[in-house]
């Protein structure tokens, strides 16, 4: 296995932890997590002890998180290059915002200001609109 190691990466030490890919007798694919131990003798490996983790589950979800971040990053985009302004509010005091698309400069803000805090829905709603839409919103 050193040899082999040694030969395919020009390394000449093996790693003790690192990931691959293993094949089951179905041959499906499954992620591992590898932990091995080398043992030496006068300077000469004489074997491993390597201790193995099944981690497909946790490379499955890591695979669609980066999914979901690649479709949410291309959402995004679409909304930002569009004329509609895109809000996500908390149910609290004033309204403060969770999300809020890039193209709210065209009410003349910045997404900074809402994410802060220091502009609230409540805020930019006009005072006469204001009591019907919060009656709205509670119902």
């Amino acid at each position: 296995m050193y040899r082999i190691f040694k030969k395919k990466t020009g390394r000449e030490k093996v790693p003790r932890n690192y990931e691959l890919r293993l094949l089951t007798r179905e041959g499906k694919t499954i992620y591992i997590d590898n932990n091995a131990s080398i043992f030496e003798k006068k300077g000469l490996i004489t074997g491993t002890l390597t201790i193995m983790r099944d981690i497909t589950q946790r490379k499955q979800a890591e695979e669609a998180l980066q999914e979901v971040s690649e479709k949410r990053k291309e959402l995004e985009a679409i909304v930002n290059n569009s004329p509609a302004v895109v809000f996500l509010w908390r149910a609290a005091e004033g309204w403060p915002v969770e999300f809020v698309s890039d193209n709210v400069q065209q009410f003349g803000y910045t997404p900074e200001e809402f994410y802060s805090g220091r502009i609230l829905f409540a805020n930019i709603v006009h005072p006469d609109d204001l009591e019907r839409i919060g009656a709205e919103l509670i119902r």
